[in-house]
């Protein structure tokens, strides 16, 4: 399963503007999804570990972001029967040091069937 892409579709799918990669050509406003670690049982069950990162031109516009990316992350096992479960582990000031961008970064922990 592509959990980066699972999740990627569903944040465009409810309105946002999302990549797997930050784009050349950046957006104001823009949320990127990276798969950072996890387990896998062997069997049926993984449990990734994602990070998704909320851009916007100020501070508080990428924390408004990242609590309403942060909803709709966590709705996907009621929309999508492949996710068991979505746990969010953190939500923080992550200001690209390189870009001096506002972003927030949210960590979750997935519990999905392979």
């Amino acid at each position: 399963m592509d959990i980066e892409a699972i999740i990627i579709t569903h944040l465009s799918d409810n309105g946002h503007v999302a990549f797997a990669d930050v784009p050349e050509m950046r957006p104001d406003t823009f949320v990127t999804v990276e798969l950072v670690g996890g387990a896998n049982d062997g069997a049926a069950i993984e449990r990734p570990s994602v990070v998704v990162q909320c851009w916007a031109p100020t501070r508080y516009e990428a924390s408004q972001l990242a609590h309403t990316v942060d909803a709709c992350v966590r709705s996907l096992p009621e929309v999508d029967d492949r996710i068991i479960k979505c746990t969010r582990n953190g939500l923080y000031n992550y200001p690209d040091l390189e870009s001096g961008h506002p972003r927030y970064q949210i960590l979750f922990n997935l519990v999905t069937f392979i």
